[in-house]
């Protein structure tokens, strides 16, 4: 999730915050509670990512998947976006809990990511 905001009169240098969520679907935090499980397993169905060809739901379960995952135990670091030209000014919050997701989403998530051109290399550094 990314949160972008922008005003002149700031002169600070972070201008974007983002939220990293992991997911994992062998080794995820088993304190996880079943209601949070639900809340993981609705967002991921709500993206609708089984749809061929890919189109973009009207509604997913944002709001139902931050009300539920643990977002007081996180990582907070300023650094960059993630992909070219990886601007700097970027606020991460990365979780620290693992949720568990269902081997079927991430398949599908990762057909997804195959067809688009830019996420088809592994990675972007020139080392």
């Amino acid at each position: 999730m990314n949160h972008v905001s922008y005003d002149p009169r700031n002169n600070h240098d972070i201008k974007h915050s983002s939220l990293a969520i992991l997911f994992d679907t062998q080794n995820s935090n088993d304190k996880v509670s079943e209601g949070t499980v639900k809340q993981v397993d609705q967002f991921f169905e709500s993206l609708n990512l089984n749809n061929t060809p890919y189109t973009k739901s009207k509604e997913m379960a944002i709001g139902e998947l931050l009300a539920a995952v643990d977002t007081d135990n996180r990582y907070v670091y300023k650094g960059s976006k993630t992909y070219p030209p990886c601007t700097k000014g970027v606020y991460w919050n990365v979780l620290s809990t693992v949720y568990p997701i269902k081997p079927a989403h991430l398949a599908q998530i990762k057909a997804l990511m195959a067809t688009i051109p830019r996420l088809k290399k592994s990675n972007f550094r020139k080392t």
